[in-house]
């Protein structure tokens, strides 16, 4: 996650940087360190009662790491009971609608007071029934959920397969293989979608060279002493 974050960041401030350039003619040097980018990651959320000094007691959100999948009588469920409207909904399907006068569950301040109890309730009360069944029942309340799929299962779902997520392509030494598109939807300028397979070891060693300034006669020896192949 930390490299995947921190090359999100290098993308934005390389674009950033790519456009100050076309606006000022002026160039720069980013730096995108790793740790600051992960720390701002975390801190987003639990920078909290730390934004002041002295430091207030509460210096994080006890809400996001009480958080978890539910597990159910068959599998996992992600499912999200926020706010009133979601809790009343909640307590009618569970046949539970006392809950909503009690001073643990009655509002959102009260529940954010005791998120600790209000998840180890919920944890109990999705035990009680199949992820299907879940589903079904949450979806029709308004309350936001998901499954919790496994690799295989994220590979078959019907939303990815539907909106052309995945793509098959043929490569050259490793046969038919799975593609993943850019996750981003663009009107009018998406991004290219016939998109070539990653290179093979030392594919391009001979054109890299060429344009490093390598003469003919250079290459070829290279190419013989099998430096090529091999750098």
């Amino acid at each position: 996650m930390a490299d995947r974050l921190t090359g999100l960041h290098a993308v934005y401030a390389v674009t950033a940087g790519l456009y100050q350039r076309e606006k000022t003619g002026e160039g720069d040097a980013i730096e995108v360190p790793m740790f600051e980018s992960f720390s701002h990651f975390v801190l987003g959320d639990h920078l909290a009662g730390y934004t002041y000094e002295p430091a207030e007691s509460s210096s994080f959100y006890r809400r996001a790491l009480a958080r978890r999948p539910y597990i159910t009588t068959d599998s996992y469920i992600c499912a999200l009971v926020y706010n009133d409207k979601q809790w009343v909904s909640f307590c009618k399907i569970i046949g539970r609608q006392d809950l909503m006068k009690t001073t643990k569950f009655k509002s959102q301040q009260s529940r954010q007071e005791n998120i600790e109890y209000i998840y180890e309730f919920l944890d109990g009360v999705f035990k009680t029934k199949t992820t299907d069944e879940w589903v079904e029942l949450l979806e029709k309340g308004d309350i936001p959920v998901s499954r919790m799929n496994n690799i295989g299962e994220l590979i078959a779902d019907e939303h990815l397969n539907t909106t052309g997520f995945f793509s098959m392509e043929h490569h050259p030494s490793e046969g038919l293989v799975r593609g993943m598109r850019t996750p981003t939807n663009w009107a009018l300028n998406p991004p290219p979608s016939d998109l070539i397979p990653a290179p093979t070891h030392g594919q391009h060693s001979e054109e890299i060279l060429k344009e490093a300034g390598y003469s003919g006669d250079e290459i070829s020896q290279l190419v013989k002493s099998g430096v090529t192949r091999s750098s």
